[in-house]
This record gives structure tokens, sequence and C-alpha cells, in this order.
């Protein structure tokens, strides 16, 4: 039998405001009020409250708040004082005049100018009640809209919460969270045994922000500490969505003009139950002498969580009739025009506005499972911004709040003079001074936080990032300038989206272009890169160094080939997993003659001693000659991938 547990054992709490309960103090004070209104005041409260029509004794009034409301024997007693001042005379003492106390050089003779008394006046007390009313309501309000700008970095942990400026907000968010997991069978107290090996669990404290950037609310979220659970040899791996399949689908959506529902699976992994006996100590502030807890479902920062979560939803989607799109686990879709997708918890339903019934009856069927928060059509992924324009048949992708977190994260004003390009020209050497922890710390999140951009909707930076990048382990001042002027570029030109359209206007629905730049200054290795384009719209881009040197122009060029034909073999499997069959063959462009010639031709051309490269040569010479792969050549000037590669 589960032992009663109080809602919740908070230590060292803040008390909460609470505006509609009694309050002890509140009364204490009230009463001291009307006992010295008893003694000083004329006023008769029935004749007041009569007069005004208010009754300031009925709760149910809302100008009733409990602090001026005077009882029956109070109200009693001070008319009747007032009647006995009244009727009363007043005592002999108090009339007579004991004139030896008085010195006569006081007295004041000859004619004087009087005043007369200036009318006093007196606040009706019904209008202070209103008053008061009014400040109580006030009191009740929420917090002004704060802007994530404004707001002082959350606690890191449970002990900085207490000389945290919202450590109010944060305790009553603590509050809610674990009385949440109570509620939902998450978590159940019992009694600790010898046996029992309990993993420790943290406090994670976060701000809610709106689409404008504003507080919607305080976040507490409890963790479990997987980086203490004991080792295992059971996998844990969770797939989730790639940022190029969420491009890809976006390119869809646009070209077709899909309806988009985005929802939030309230807290997804407790919706999971696990198969193994987990035990939990209790998390700070929270304590319960000789009790730990069972944990009963999966929870954030459990190693098998999220694997856990896409099992049971995954099964769910597949019971409700979708299926899941081949070497794809995050995509669902009934053949027939209706997609799911999620990234662990933001889960999007596009579907056709004819089929817009159907959708909403699988909609149905999830809300009936699991808790749904609805967010409406698809704006937010993943802090990314989708903005759509219906008529015109366009969508537009832009980081534009991203890139003003980061610069304020580390302090990155927008510079006075304009930013043309995102990297210096001069050689950026290495350091030959070892830079301490804190140096590389700050250069490794920085470089990390512009990595992100550079692959979600900043392509312009992606050959920067990459270089920088090379320096993660021992960063020199100049590396740190450098990596500054890149944030300096995306500060001025945050505005820049990635454009998709639902017409096309080339004759080619995937467009795919290969290039390389050959032998790199410093260590020779070549820069490669790829770009593919569905409808028009960019959805799979890279820039990387390739990992060997080569000894030509043909050779570097035929391994950016290689490494691009691999990944549009994989996003060509998608597609016709999606059902989406472009009707073309899959082709490939590169403004390589050479290179292009020792493909097509029966025999191969290129003699080399590089046994990795004539590995690619051959791999990539049979997709060519058995029609799997066709590689055409382009202008450079008309070549895209080659922004990747400078």
């Amino acid at each position: 039998m589960m032992p009663s547990v109080p809602e919740y054992l908070l230590e060292n709490e803040i008390p909460p405001i609470r505006h509609n309960e009694p309050n002890s103090q509140i009364n204490e004070d009230k009463n001291i009020h009307l006992k010295a209104n008893k003694q000083v005041s004329d006023i008769d409260y029935s004749t007041v409250c009569s007069s005004n029509d208010v009754d300031v004794s009925d709760p149910d009034n809302p100008s009733y708040f409990g602090l001026l409301t005077p009882d029956e024997s109070m109200v009693e007693d001070s008319l009747e004082s007032q009647t006995t001042r009244r009727l009363n005379p007043l005592p002999s003492s108090s009339r007579s005049t004991n004139h030896s106390l008085v010195d006569e050089r006081n007295i004041l003779t000859g004619p004087r100018t009087r005043f007369g008394n200036k009318k006093v006046e007196r606040m009706d007390p019904s209008a202070f009640i209103t008053e008061f009313n009014a400040f109580i309501v006030g009191q009740a309000k929420p917090l002004q809209r704060l802007n994530k700008l404004e707001l002082p970095p959350p606690p890191e942990n449970w002990r900085r919460l207490k000389s945290h400026p919202h450590a109010r907000e944060f305790n009553e968010a603590m509050r809610v969270e674990y009385n949440a997991l109570l509620a939902k069978n998450t978590i159940q107290p019992v009694k600790q045994t010898n046996s029992m090996h309990p993993i420790p669990l943290k406090w994670v404290f976060t701000y809610k922000f709106d689409e404008a950037g504003y507080l919607l609310k305080f976040k507490a979220r409890i963790c479990v500490r997987g980086d203490l659970q004991a080792k295992s040899e059971e996998d844990n791996y969770a797939a989730t969505l790639a940022f190029q399949i969420f491009r890809l689908l976006v390119a869809i959506i646009t070209y077709f003009d899909l309806e988009t529902i985005q929802v939030d699976a309230v807290n997804a992994f407790c919706n999971s139950p696990l198969d193994d006996e987990v035990y939990l100590y209790n998390p700070p502030g929270f304590s319960r002498n000789g009790y730990v807890l069972r944990l009963l479902r999966g929870l954030y920062g459990l190693r098998k969580s999220p694997k856990l979560w896409l099992k049971l939803l995954s099964g769910t989607l597949t019971d409700i009739g979708l299926h899941q799109v081949p070497g794809q686990p995050c995509i669902f879709t009934d053949f027939k025009g209706i997609i799911v997708f999620f990234y662990v918890d933001d889960i999007v339903l596009a579907f056709p506005t004819a089929r817009k019934v159907d959708a909403m009856s699988l909609l149905k069927n999830l809300t009936e499972q699991y808790e749904f928060r609805l967010l409406g059509e698809l704006e937010w992924f993943l802090g990314v911004k989708i903005s759509r324009d219906r008529a015109g048949k366009k969508l537009w992708l832009s980081q534009e709040a991203y890139i003003e977190k980061i610069c304020h994260d580390f302090n990155i004003l927008e510079p006075e003079r304009r930013i043309n390009t995102p990297m210096i020209t001069d050689k950026l050497p290495k350091s030959e001074n070892p830079a301490n922890n804190d140096e590389i710390k700050i250069y490794q999140r920085k470089v990390g936080s512009l990595i992100y951009a550079a692959g979600v909707t900043r392509p312009d930076i992606s050959r920067t990032v990459s270089h920088l990048a090379e320096f993660m382990t021992n960063p020199s001042p100049s590396h740190q300038e450098a990596t500054d002027r890149c944030f300096f570029y995306l500060l001025k030109t945050k505005k820049l989206c990635i454009e998709y359209s639902g017409s096309n206007s080339t004759k080619r629905i995937l467009h795919c272009s290969a290039d390389a730049s050959f032998g790199n200054t410093g260590d020779r290795r070549s820069v490669q890169g790829f770009v593919f384009k569905l409808f028009g719209g960019p959805i799979h881009l890279n820039s990387s160094k390739q990992h060997t040197v080569t000894t030509s122009s043909t050779e570097a060029e035929l391994l950016a080939l290689s490494h691009a034909t691999k990944e549009l073999i994989w996003m060509q499997r998608v597609l016709l997993g999606i059902r989406l069959d472009t009707d073309q063959e899959v082709e490939i462009f590169n403004d390589n003659i050479q290179t292009l010639r020792l493909l097509t031709k029966e025999d191969p051309l290129l003699q080399t001693k590089l046994k990795h490269v004539d590995i690619y040569q051959h791999w990539l010479r049979e997709r060519v000659q058995s029609k799997e792969i066709k590689v055409s050549w382009i202008k450079t000037n008309d070549m895209v991938a080659d922004g990747m590669t400078k």
C-alpha cells in the first residue's frame, strides 16, 4: 500500500502569494483598524453601506475582501457609543477650567483676526473599499511582460535559487512539477531498503517565452542524473529528425500548399512505462526521512527515456493506420497525403485541405491517448521561425531570434561599421602558445552556437564555421577575433532567410551539385561541398574538409562527387518512402570536365597510386555505368555548391 505523502514537502520555501485565501494577519489588522474607528470615528458603517447599496459583509459581493467588514456587535457598540456621546452631558471636571495653570503673559489682548474652520474632507469608506479592491486586484495581476533579454539567467541549480530575483516564481514551478509527477503516477514514495541503489535528481530551471520573446512562465523540471547511472550494455539510442529532412518536408509543404497543425506532448517521457525497477533520491528541496522514490515511468535524464518514448509514440501512430517511412523513424504517412513528423515531443501534421477531416480524426485519436498542447499552424520548430504566404505560395525559415539570443549570451553588440563577409581574408595560423581552460571553453561555446545556425538556415557561414572549428583545442586571440567577426556578420544580416516557393521555375524537381577547392593552404587538404535543392529550395547543404590529401584537382573533385552521391542516394530513398516520385533520373552536376570523363568513359582514364581514391573512383563509376546515377557538367558561374568551398 502506498504510504500517504503530503502534496509537497518543500524545504526553506518562499511562501507563495495567495490573494483569495483568508489571512490571519490581515484579520488582525482589520480588528485593530475597527477598534480604532470605534474609539475616534463618528461614521455609521451601517448607514454608509445602505446608502451606497454595498453589503461589505456579503462574501459574494465583488467588493468583499474580508478587511473592512465589522461584525454586528461592533456596529451596535459603535452606534451605542455615538448615542451616549450625544445625550450624556460631559463631566463637570471637563467643563471647568483650572486658571492657576495659565501664564497671563501668554494671553493675547487687543483686536484679533479670526479665520473660519477649514472643512476637512473625509474619505467615504465605500470609496476606500473600492480603492482597496483595486489594490488587491493589482497585486494579483501577473508580472509585467518581460522580454528574454531583460531577464537574468535562470538559476544553475537549487542552491542558487534562494538568491535569485525570481526565486518565488521558480519555487512555485517546483511545487507544480513535483505534484504533477505524483498525480501522473510517475514517481511513488517507498520505504528505503539496503538493496536499493537510488539515483540522484537535479532541478533544471528555464524560462518559457512566446513567439515575440516575451516571458510566458517559469519552468522547473526534475531530471535524473543519468550520468550517475550504473553502466550498462543496453542500447539506448533514439533517433531524431535531421534538419535536412525537416527542410525537405518544408519544401513539400510549400510546393503542394499543405495544411499544418503542430502539437506539443506534455511531459512526453512520463507516458512511457519502465520495464525495470529504478529508484531515486528525493529531489533537492523535498524530503522525507526513510523514503525514496520509485520511478514507474520515463523521466528526463534517464538514459532509456528517449528510446521508450520513441517506441511508444511509433507504436501508437502505427496502430491508428500510419506507416513509418523506411529509414526515417520520425516520419509517418498514410500514403494518401497525410504526413506526421516529430522531434521528440514536437509533433507536426501536414495534409492537403481535402484530407482535413481525416487529419482531425487522426489528431483526436492521439489526444485520447496522450496529453497535448495545441499550438496551431506550424510557426516555430526547434527555435526556427516559419513565416508563410499562402496566397503567394512562399515560405521562409529564419533564425533571427536565435541569432539575437546567442549574441546577447556572448555580449556581442552590433558593430557601427558594416561587416560584409563572415571571415577575414588573412590566413588564420595555428596558435603557438597554449590557451587556458576558460579561453578554450568560451571559444568552443561560440563555435558550437555558430555551427547550429550554419546547419539550419545560414549556409553562407558554413565554410567560415568549418574553418573556425579547426582551432577548437587551442584557440588564439586572433581566432577569438575571427569568431566575433562571424557574430557581427550574423547580427548585421540576422533577417536573412531561406526561401521556398510553390512555383518552381526550374525544370528539375531535385537539383544537386558538388564541388571541391583543391589544395587548401596549410595542410593541403581540399575543401568540398554540395547543395541539394527540392522544388528550387535548398534542403541539404554541406561544407567540409576532406580527410585525405589528394594529388590533383581531379582527385579532389572525385572525392567530393563520391561524398555527395552517397547523400543523394539516401535522399532519393526518403522521397520514395514518402511516395514522392520525381519521375526524373537521379542527376548530379559538377564543373570539372576531366572528372566527368573518367566516370562516363567505359575504360577508366585516371591512373593513381592512392588506394583510397581508386576505391572511390570504382564505386562511383559503378553507379554511373549502371545508370543508377547521372553526372553532368555545369558552368562554374552556375555552380551553387561553389559557395560552400570558399
